[in-house]
């Protein structure tokens, strides 16, 4: 069986909740004065209220209603003007608006007349909500000072700001974009630009008229909060295969060697100690008895005959060594010497049987494993 390791990711993933403010406009009537078109040379007209195309409600406000015999018309007028009119240009499309307006118009000559109008729309709005108003204002370049152009917002009943500036040392028209953020009362709401300055029909620029509603749009979304990296293990199992055994040849070597040697020669006996396997891999010291002399004989000597060439029992004296014996001395003597050679000889060839063979047992347990 093997363990495969598999990197991978884990998210833990939270639902939330988010709001996000959504704007909608609402139609305000000719929010940017585009209508009726001006036709006149003159580029500026007066429109009375309720004049097809118009859309806002004209009222006069303040001002007297007689001015250089002239008396001052019962509905009120609006004047737009043109880009182009004494070099001046819209802020937004190509027309805008003049809220000290005139009573009769670019056909009647110039009186300066006290013609200051409130102009005025009912919107549909929803209680509760926000409301973003804004739009562009201007003062009239001509102006002497900045009590000629002022201009007062209301939402519903209540004023939201008064506004003035002055552009005496101007060419042209500098107009100022303000914004307000409202809140809306009831399911209709009025929205009320007047003109507060001197009445002297001079100013008071109205453009681009804009209100959006602000709802609030709840939307549910599935985020990932935390990311923690995991390691999964995957547990793969291997196909059991049977491994050949390869049968390793030993020499089995027993733990006693026992050699006799005979009395002829006067030699005495004696003993050695010669370490060898009582197994492979266990080592066991042994005692053989030696007894020096004519006629001697080992007997219990394992695998011997590969090794040295000679068989397991033998006659050890010059006299009656066998022939298969590798080179042993023969002195036809019969004394110790023979046997010491061989006992020598004989130690040394157990030891390298001993080598080879725990040599020869690593090798094979290298290739089991």
């Amino acid at each position: 069986m093997k363990n495969k390791i598999i990197n991978s990711a884990v998210f833990f993933l939270c639902a939330t909740t988010s709001t996000f403010a959504a704007t909608t406009t609402i139609p305000v009537l000719n929010n940017d004065f585009e209508t009726p078109v001006i036709t006149h040379a003159d580029k500026w007209d007066i429109f009375p209220s309720g004049t097809s195309g118009l859309g806002w409600n004209v009222e006069w406000f303040g001002g007297a209603n007689t001015y250089n015999p002239t008396t001052r018309p019962v509905v009120a007028n609006l004047e737009l003007q043109k880009t182009g009119h004494l070099g001046y240009t819209a802020y937004s499309g190509n027309q805008y608006a003049e809220l000290d307006s005139d009573w009769f118009g670019p056909n009647f000559p110039s009186q300066s007349n006290p013609a200051s109008i409130n102009i005025w729309q009912d919107l549909p709005t929803v209680l509760g909500l926000h409301y973003i108003i804004s739009f562009a204002f201007a003062a009239r370049p001509d102006a002497p000072d900045s009590t000629q152009n002022v201009l007062r917002i209301k939402w519903s009943s209540s004023t939201l700001d008064t506004v003035s500036s002055t552009n005496i040392s101007h060419t042209n028209i500098e107009w100022i974009l303000k914004s307000y953020d409202v809140i809306a009362t009831a399911s209709t709401t009025r929205l009320e630009f007047t003109d507060l300055g001197v009445p002297n029909a001079l100013g008071t620029y109205l453009d681009a008229v804009k209100v959006s509603e602000i709802s609030s749009t709840s939307i549910a979304t599935t985020t990932p909060t935390s990311t923690i990296a995991t390691s999964t293990i995957a547990t793969s199992t291997l196909a059991t295969s049977t491994i050949a055994t390869t049968s390793v040849s030993t020499t089995s070597i027993p733990a006693t060697i026992i050699v006799s040697a005979g009395g002829g020669g006067g030699g005495g006996g004696g003993s050695i100690v010669i370490p060898t396997f009582g197994g492979v891999g266990n080592v066991t010291p042994v005692i053989v008895p030696v007894q020096l002399g004519g006629g001697s004989t080992v007997s219990n000597i394992p695998s011997v005959p590969t090794v040295l060439g000679a068989s397991t029992t033998g006659d050890l004296n010059g006299e009656n060594s066998p022939s298969t014996l590798p080179n042993m001395p023969n002195t036809g003597l019969g004394d110790n010497r023979n046997s010491f050679y061989f006992l020598f000889f004989l130690f040394v060839s157990l030891i390298e049987i001993i080598y080879f063979t725990n040599k020869n047992y690593s090798k094979n347990r290298e290739t089991i494993n």
